[in-house]
C-alpha cells in the first residue's frame, strides 16, 4: 500500500493505516494473534474514503435548474417581441405558443437528464457500497473482533483464577504461620516456665522441710484449743436447750389440766342442759 499512488489508493492507504492503529495483541492457545477492536466500517466507508459523488451530487439539480432558466428566459423574450408589435395579433400568439412549446421542451429535456443522471449515479454509487462492504466482509471474515463483552468474560476467568490462586496462598500462608504457634511456642513456653520456676520450687521445698515441724505443731495446738472451745460451747447449748424443754413440759401440763376441767364442767352443763 506505500508504494500506491493516485487519490482513491492514498485514501484507502490512509484508512487502512488508522485502522491499523486499533489491532491489539491477544492470546490464543501458545500464540499470539492480532484481534481488532473497532468494525471495519467505521474507517471504510464513503465519506472518509472519499469515494461519495462530491460534486456530481448536484448535477441532477443543475439540469433542471438550467432548463427551467432557459425556458423562462424565453418566454420573457418572446413576451417582449409582443410587446414591441404593439397588437396581440393571431400570428405574435402563434409565435409566443411556438416558443413556449420550445422552451417547455428544453425543460423537460433537462428533467429527463436529471433523471437519468441521477439514475447513473445511483447506480454507480451502488456499485461502490457494494465493493466497500465487501471489503468489510473480507476484513471480518480474517479477523476475530475484540468485544466488550469478551473482555468482560476473559476478566472474569482471570478474577476467578486470582481468588483460587489468593485463596491457595493464604491457606499456606496461615498454615506456615500457624506450624510456629502450635510446636514451637507451646515448647519454648514451657521450657521458658520451668526454667523460671524450678528454683523458686527448689527453695519452698528447702523453706518447707525446715519449717514444717513448727507449722504442724502451731496448727495442731490451735485445732485443739478451737474444739475444746467449741465443744463446751455446745454443751452450755444443749443445757439451755434443756431447761427450756422442761419449762415447756411444764406449762404443758398446767394447760392440759386446764383444759380437763373445762371439759369436765363443760359435760356436766351438757348433761344438765339435755334433761
Amino acid at each position: 500500500m506505500e508504494e500506491w499512488r493516485g487519490k482513491p489508493k492514498s485514501s484507502v492507504r490512509q484508512a487502512w493505516s488508522e485502522y491499523d492503529e486499533t489491532f491489539v495483541e491477544h492470546e490464543e492457545g501458545d500464540g499470539r494473534v492480532l484481534r481488532n477492536s473497532v468494525r471495519p466500517s467505521l474507517f471504510f466507508n464513503l465519506d472518509d474514503l472519499h469515494f461519495g459523488p462530491g460534486f456530481w451530487r448536484v448535477v441532477p439539480g443543475l439540469f433542471v435548474t438550467v432548463g427551467l432558466f432557459l425556458t423562462f428566459l424565453g418566454l420573457i423574450s418572446a413576451l417582449g417581441a409582443m410587446q414591441d408589435d404593439g397588437a396581440a395579433s393571431e400570428e405574435a400568439m402563434t409565435n409566443l405558443l411556438a416558443v413556449a412549446s420550445a422552451k417547455l421542451i428544453m425543460s423537460l429535456t433537462g428533467l429527463l437528464c436529471s433523471i437519468l443522471f441521477t439514475v447513473v449515479l445511483r447506480i454507480c454509487m451502488g456499485s461502490v457500497e457494494y465493493w466497500i462492504g465487501e471489503l468489510n466482509r473480507l476484513i471480518e471474515d480474517r479477523l476475530s473482533f475484540l468485544s466488550l463483552e469478551s473482555l468482560a468474560v476473559e476478566q472474569l476467568d482471570a478474577v476467578r483464577e486470582q481468588r483460587e490462586h489468593f485463596r491457595r496462598i493464604g491457606l499456606e500462608l496461615v498454615e506456615e504461620l500457624g506450624r510456629p504457634l502450635r510446636e514451637d511456642l507451646p515448647r519454648a513456653v514451657s521450657e521458658s516456665i520451668g526454667n523460671a520456676v524450678s528454683p523458686l520450687i527448689r527453695q519452698v521445698g528447702e523453706l518447707g522441710t525446715s519449717h514444717m515441724d513448727d507449722m504442724v505443731k502451731d496448727l495442731s495446738g490451735q485445732i485443739t484449743t478451737d474444739v475444746r472451745g467449741a465443744l463446751g460451747d455446745a454443751s452450755a447449748q444443749l443445757a439451755m436447750a434443756g431447761e427450756r424443754i422442761g419449762e415447756l413440759v411444764t406449762r404443758m401440763d398446767a394447760t392440759s389440766g386446764k383444759m380437763g376441767a373445762d371439759f369436765e364442767g363443760a359435760s356436766e352443763r351438757l348433761t344438765e342442759a339435755v334433761g
